[in-house]
Formats: C-alpha cells, sequence, structure tokens
C-alpha cells in the first residue's frame, strides 16, 4: 500500500510528461495486481528453500569431512547413531560371551572378557568412533546411561591386563563384572 501511495505522489508531481504519465500508471496497475504478490511470494519461498538447503548441505559437509573433529565427535556420533533395532551378529555374539562366562573356566573368563571388549569396540565402529578405546574417547561419546565411563575403562583394564600378560589370572567375578559392563556399554550404542 505504502507503494501505491508513493506512485500516486509521484503522478501528481510528474504529471507533466505523458509518457511518464502511462509508465506510472502501468506501474501501478502491475504492483497491485494479485499476480505481482502471488511471484514475490513465491520469490521468497524459493529463497528460503535454498538457503536451508545450503545451511543443510554446509552442516553435512563438515560433519562428513571431519574438519573439526573434536569439536563435532559428539555430534557425528549421534547423527551416524543406529537405530534402537537390534543388530542380530551383535546380539548373537553377546549370548556366545554370556555361554562363556557362565561356565566358570578361568580360560572361557578370559576369552568371553576379550570378545566382549571386541565387540564393544565393533559396535563403536560401527557407530563412526575408530579410535581406540582411551578416557578421552570413551568420555566423548554422549549417551552412555546404564554404565560411566570410568566403569568402562575399569573393564577394558582388565581386558588390557589379560591381552599383555598372557600369564595373569582375574577371578571370576571380576571378569564377570567387566563382561557386564561391556554388555551395558554396547546396549547404550543400541546395537543389542
Amino acid at each position: 500500500m505504502n507503494l501505491q501511495n508513493f506512485l500516486s505522489d509521484l503522478r501528481i508531481t510528474v504529471a507533466t510528461s505523458s509518457f511518464i504519465h502511462i509508465l506510472v500508471e502501468r506501474a501501478n496497475e502491475v504492483l497491485g495486481s494479485q499476480t505481482w504478490v502471488n511471484v514475490v511470494f513465491i520469490l521468497r519461498a524459493a529463497g528460503l528453500l535454498v538457503t536451508l538447503i545450503m545451511i543443510y548441505l554446509v552442516i553435512f559437509v563438515v560433519i562428513k569431512t571431519n574438519l573439526i573433529p573434536q569439536k563435532l565427535l559428539p555430534l557425528k556420533i549421534v547423527l551416524n547413531r543406529p537405530n534402537k533395532t537390534k543388530d542380530s551378529g551383535f546380539v548373537s555374539r553377546m549370548n556366545e560371551i554370556k555361554r562363556r562366562i557362565e561356565r566358570k573356566n578361568p580360560d572361557e573368563d578370559r576369552l568371553a572378557v576379550l570378545a566382549a571388549s571386541q565387540l564393544l569396540e565393533s559396535g563403536l565402529a560401527k557407530l563412526g568412533q575408530k579410535k581406540p578405546l582411551f578416557r578421552e574417547n570413551i568420555e566423548s561419546i554422549p549417551y552412555w546411561s546404564s554404565v560411566t565411563p570410568d566403569k568402562i575403562f575399569s573393564a577394558y583394564n582388565t581386558r588390557t591386563k589379560l591381552v599383555h600378560n598372557p600369564n595373569e589370572r582375574v577371578s571370576h567375578e571380576e571378569a564377570e563384572e567387566a563382561v557386564e559392563t561391556f554388555e551395558k556399554a554396547i546396549r547404550d550404542l543400541g546395537v543389542i
């Protein structure tokens, strides 16, 4: 409406020339028509859509190219997190680990701890976390709910003790606790 008032004022002040008068009348007709309003609306909607697509693409490229790895790691993990559907391979491997630990045999306990640790690492790799299980990497994962990073690290230390000292024995309770901790961590990841 302000544009029409402006054009009307312009028409009054420049009424000396008939050519300008005709141009002002035509501009008033075009700018006041419903077609012009529809064109402006479509252009605004298209501009908004293009802007949103560009923002999405920039975020996607930054995350996928790992340009800012440490700052965006929690976001990357959350975005790459699988659905809460169970992965049958992980479920069957976890069931085998539980059967091993139930045998209460020191060799089976050792294998169960090692297999559970490997299963956690596989679950993390499925989420895009390919770094070793160091404290900083475990703490950077944002969705531990049933287990703390300290408990995971403690279970991982049990695993490390078994790997680096082949003659080392751990108690059945310690092995059982480590396997249980790894299982809780794997459940928190959503793969079982």
